[in-house]
């Protein structure tokens, strides 16, 4: 309900599954507000990897292997954490990975007004939309050194671009 693509179709709908006994309450809470601790800790990693550029800008994170394998979870229990980042004050360009193994990661990419973000995923064989993309990086070595090249291109254009 909070995005700018949301329009009175998705209230309508809303109010359609309402009507035919959805129970509004029950769907957030177990969506919104019911997580395992060890989300809490591997979101408390996901935190201290955080890197703040571009005059506060632009934020991005990311999670190993090795991190999920720590509390037992995979890249499917930990989701929507770029929008943590997107949140903070500062911050038009989220970014946040996550290690896939076999030399891939994902990533995706959140802006709040003026970053075109797909014009990133494009560059590197993802897509998406101004607000909301993301691409599957390949890379050898190091997730954190094979992250450089995207931060250095979002960092970039950040500097030569204003609202």
């Amino acid at each position: 309900f909070r995005y700018s693509n949301v329009d009175s179709s998705v209230f309508e709908a809303a109010a359609e599954l309402v009507k035919l006994g959805a129970d509004p309450a029950f769907v957030a809470t177990t969506i919104l507000e019911t997580r395992k601790i060890e989300e809490l800790f591997l979101e408390r990693d996901a935190i201290d990897n955080i890197k703040l550029i571009s005059e506060n800008r632009f934020a991005y994170s990311y999670l190993t292997m090795k991190d999920f394998e720590r509390h037992s979870l995979t890249e499917d229990d930990f989701t929507g954490f770029v929008g943590e980042l997107r949140s903070i004050e500062s911050v038009e360009v989220a970014l946040f990975a996550s290690e896939a193994g076999n030399g891939q990661a994902h990533v995706s990419m959140r802006s709040k007004r003026y970053f075109d973000v797909s014009e990133i995923a494009v560059a590197f064989g993802g897509g998406g939309h101004q607000k909301a993309s993301g691409f599957t990086l390949n890379y050898e070595g190091d997730l954190k050194e094979a992250l450089a090249e995207v931060v250095e291109m979002i960092d970039s254009r950040l500097r030569n671009e204003t609202d």
